[in-house]
């Protein structure tokens, strides 16, 4: 997989956009409140470089679909970063991020919705496969999330009142990974897929705080000493 890609380093400042199939384009800026981004079937975003976010999301009430694929390489960057309230992030195509501290969807606006459908892939550590750490997020998990690295989580929740419903698979391998940890007060948790943990001292749901219910109807398999489900 790696091989296909052509990462470039750069960045476009732009309102909505749309990367038709085919084109490789660098970093994407949605300034406005408003603005729809899409990355149509074998189109793809790529960034190089430490640092260098691939959509960035400033404004609110912004939506961004990913049919195609968005990929960051050097680390400390998030494939889609999302800023403003109300933002709506749907991928059904492929997130991959390589790189310590990479990220592969950060949403910091209140009442986001993030929906995945497709592939969600970090590498690295401290690597995460989505942060929602603002009020009342919410992230569906319907395809595949899958972080590799010690620290690696598959989802972090750090804003109060976060629902998170996971119908799909998240695997997380490495020292201290995680499945999903939850770090507010508030939380909603469905699990009636599957979370898949291996590393020394790794967890395969982890939550603190006041308010927290969880429904599990799937699996959660963790392995490694000492563990926690």
């Amino acid at each position: 997989m790696f091989a296909g890609i052509s990462l470039a380093s750069g960045a476009a400042f732009s309102q909505d956009f749309v990367i038709g199939n085919g084109v490789v384009a660098s970093q994407q800026t949605m300034a406005a409140a408003g603005d729809t981004g899409i990355v149509q079937p074998n189109g793809a975003i790529e960034t190089f470089g430490a640092g260098i976010d691939a959509v960035r999301m400033l404004n609110s009430n912004q939506r961004l679909t990913n049919d195609g694929l968005i990929a960051t390489l050097g680390g400390a960057a998030a494939n889609v970063h999302s800023q403003g309230s109300s933002a709506t992030i749907l991928n059904n195509g492929a997130i991959l991020a390589i790189g310590d501290a990479s990220i592969g969807i950060l949403s910091e606006g209140g009442n986001a919705h993030i929906v995945n459908n497709g592939s969600i892939e970090a590498f690295g550590v401290a690597t995460y496969g989505i942060i929602s750490d603002a009020l009342g997020g919410r992230a569906d998990n319907r395809g595949f999330i899958g972080v590799s690295g010690t620290a690696a989580a598959g989802i972090i929740g750090d804003g109060p009142d976060l629902e998170i419903d996971n119908s799909g698979s998240i695997e997380a391998h490495g020292t201290a990974a995680a499945g999903i940890i939850w770090q507010s007060n508030g939380l909603q948790l469905q699990n009636s897929g599957s979370i898949v943990v291996s590393g020394l001292a790794s967890v395969g749901i982890g939550a603190s705080g006041n308010d927290i219910a969880i429904a599990n109807s799937g699996t959660v398999d963790v392995s490694g000493q000492p563990r926690q489900a």
